[in-house]
């Protein structure tokens, strides 16, 4: 059964990953093309003008290092506990959604957001869990970011609409964990690059590459992850 959960559980990280790195590479081969090559790129891709941007969509977060335990009430004689290691726990599921605008009014340069992540699959208790005598029932417990987010969208191909985009943010990060068990508070720091798309000035297709994120908790406790994400969205107005 534990088997057969982190074969599951290591599927998603291991196509995304794929994702991103074809994603790298088409657009490392995108900044190798003559002059003569980008004057060719269909209408629908070339740059847009609207600066305002509403994007979601999903990916993982997969936790590599930490000084925390499988949350709030850890227990180390849990077999998936100890198979997953001490920061295992925060392996996730993720949901995203953004609304940004572009300072200077055109979709590259320095940009502000503010986004909203739901997370799905913190293995605390799925197998349920004994407090104060009373045993609860085994659910995955649910978690949340609010943060606001700078970028700044770089077109490293003239008359392309892709663009790469270097972002930082930091906000709040809770995680409940079931009936009783109260609300686990962390800093939320997220770093990292964005490829974005633009067709037909209005349509983004969007994808995180490996990116950093650390949680850190009021009494030291610290969790870093590897994020990947890809999604939709549109330009405004």
């Amino acid at each position: 059964m534990i088997a057969g959960t982190m074969t599951r559980s290591s599927l998603l990280p291991r196509l995304a990953s794929a994702l991103a790195a074809a994603a790298l590479g088409v657009t490392l081969g995108l900044l190798a093309l003559p002059d003569e090559a980008q004057a060719g790129i269909p209408t629908q891709l070339k740059p847009g003008d609207r600066p305002h941007f509403f994007q979601f969509g999903f990916g993982v977060a997969n936790a590599f290092a930490g000084n925390y335990g499988r949350g709030i009430r850890p227990d180390p004689n849990d077999p998936f506990y100890r198979t997953r290691g001490a920061w295992g726990w925060y392996n996730t599921f993720k949901l995203h959604q953004e609304l940004g605008f572009h300072l200077n009014g055109t979709p590259k340069g320095p940009a502000l957001g503010f986004f909203i992540q739901e997370e799905f699959g913190y293995n605390y208790n799925a197998y349920g869990y004994y407090k104060d005598g009373v045993y609860y029932s085994g659910s995955f417990p649910f978690g949340f970011v609010v943060a606001p987010r700078f970028q700044w969208d770089i077109q490293p191909v003239k008359n392309l609409g892709l663009y790469l985009a270097p972002n930082f943010s930091l906000g709040y990060h809770g995680i409940t964990c079931g009936p009783g068990c109260g609300m686990a508070s962390f800093a939320d720091i997220q770093v990292g690059m964005n490829v974005r798309l633009i067709v037909s000035d209005r349509f983004i297709g969007w994808l995180v590459l490996p990116q950093f994120n650390l949680m850190v908790g009021a009494n030291a406790e610290v969790i870093a992850r590897y994020e990947i994400m890809t999604g939709v969205g549109v330009a405004f107005p």
